[in-house]
């Protein structure tokens, strides 16, 4: 088992291990697909650039975060819930982040995990939402 499933499966006892790890897999080696569809460029914030001028059709974190949430959604999970995570959205000077989250089902959002593949250009990074450096939360609580 992968340390991701671990971490995932360490969320509630109520987590079905074998969802744990098809997320799991899904997760770390579809941000790896989308990396070479992106044709990423390091670090981050560059081909953030690239993409804002032109030169690069997807990649900022808002599409890695679409791309992967639809993927996760569609593997029918019962144990785990699925979420698109905001932070910096009203930090002024701070550029706003997207990410998939994670939890167990009828757990609190900030008890789940951060699934970020953004950060390192498709190496999946995952972090419990409380220990991350971003103050994340669930979009449908951000007012635009």
């Amino acid at each position: 088992m992968t340390g991701l499933a671990q971490a995932l499966t360490a969320l509630s006892p109520d987590v079905d291990e074998k969802e744990a790890e098809l997320l799991a897999e899904t997760a770390i080696s579809y941000s790896l697909e989308l990396a070479a569809e992106y044709r990423v460029l390091r670090p981050p914030v560059f081909h953030n650039l690239m993409v804002n001028l032109g030169f690069r059709g997807r990649g900022l974190c808002i599409h890695w975060t679409e791309d992967l949430l639809k993927r996760l959604k569609g593997l029918g999970l019962k144990s785990l819930e699925l979420y698109w995570g905001i932070a910096n959205n009203d930090v002024l000077l701070r550029l706003e982040h997207s990410s998939v989250i994670t939890t167990a089902r009828g757990r609190g959002f900030k008890e789940g995990l951060v699934l970020d593949p953004w950060r390192h250009s498709g190496e999946l990074y995952w972090m419990p939402v409380k220990d991350d450096r971003y103050p994340w939360k669930p979009a449908q609580d951000v007012i635009r």
